[in-house]
């Protein structure tokens, strides 16, 4: 997987999954600790040609059912092992269909994060560490997880 790293100090930014960043982001990345200025290789949302976006949906759309399904088989798993027992086939749908909207919610943030970004005009080089939105696409695969499971705990008494 590839990271980021700072060309100065060395220190990591970030990893960057390709196909899930969909190279979405500022151009220009500013180290927290060091202050220097890089050049990310990514570019905002609305400077993308229609084939790029078109491959981040088909991208998106892949990715939020394979890891809703990866989300769901971990927590079924964990509750069976917990439990003794394998939750109900509804809880099993509530937390796939959690985890893969939780998904496509945060991919669809990334781009309206850069939407908002352009269309304000802001240029300055982004700051950027290991927990940004912006350069760590793994940050974003912490959501879905956390998302399916309090979807569990919150139907589970209902049914």
């Amino acid at each position: 997987m590839p990271r980021i790293i700072c060309n100065n100090c060395h220190k990591l930014l970030g990893f960057n999954v390709e196909a899930l960043s969909g190279d979405i982001g500022p151009s220009v990345y500013k180290c927290r600790s060091c202050e220097d200025c890089m050049s990310s290789g990514r570019s905002e949302w609305l400077w993308h040609s229609r084939p790029q976006k078109n491959r981040y949906k088909l991208v998106s759309t892949i990715f939020a059912i394979v890891f809703g399904a990866l989300c769901t088989a971990g927590l079924t798993y964990w509750i069976f092992s917990k439990t003794g027992e394998v939750p109900d086939r509804r809880l099993i749908y509530v937390m796939f269909g959690t985890a893969a909207c939780a998904t496509v919610f945060v991919q669809w943030l990334r781009v309206m994060i850069s939407v908002i970004r352009d269309s304000n005009g802001d240029i300055r080089p982004l700051h950027v560490w290991f927990g940004s939105f912006e350069t760590n696409t793994l940050v974003p695969l912490i959501i879905p997880p956390i998302v399916a499971a309090f979807s569990y705990w919150f139907v589970a008494p209902l049914l």
